[in-house]
């Protein structure tokens, strides 16, 4: 299985890039599986669904996030609702989403697992102050 993994997409810029590039990327290399980071696809400042589902919409399989995920605050019910989109594993339990999905590009066993230390952050829980 052939997994591309694109760091920070960042702003309409990045997602622009994402867009107009990734399909023929993938056909062209054969790409199976592609996830990005995309805690910052709302103008450096988090992510919301309408960014998420152009992102989906462009190719993507699996976003990342890392601390800067909760900065628009209505990710939250869909972080909680759609397996695509991955919060740091490593958060407190309880926190909205998950941290690790099983989802299969062309062949079975796919399952990308997200971890972030987040010593630099007081907590990883939504609206809590993170520095």
């Amino acid at each position: 299985m052939k997994v591309l993994f694109l760091g920070d997409i960042v702003g309409r810029s990045g997602r622009s890039a994402v867009a107009a590039h990734l399909p023929s990327l993938k056909a062209e290399l054969g790409i199976d599986f592609t996830v990005v980071n995309g805690e910052n696809l709302a103008a450096g400042f988090g992510l919301t669904q309408a960014t998420c589902e152009e992102m989906f919409a462009a190719g993507v399989d699996v976003i990342t996030t890392g601390n800067h995920v909760w900065d628009q605050r209505d990710i939250v019910p869909v972080i909680s609702s759609d397996s695509r989109i991955l919060r740091p594993l490593n958060f407190p339990a309880g926190t909205p989403g998950r941290g690790a999905c099983h989802l299969c590009g062309k062949e079975p066993g796919c399952n990308p697992h997200h971890r972030r230390e987040f010593a630099h952050h007081r907590s990883g829980r939504p609206g809590a102050g993170q520095a």
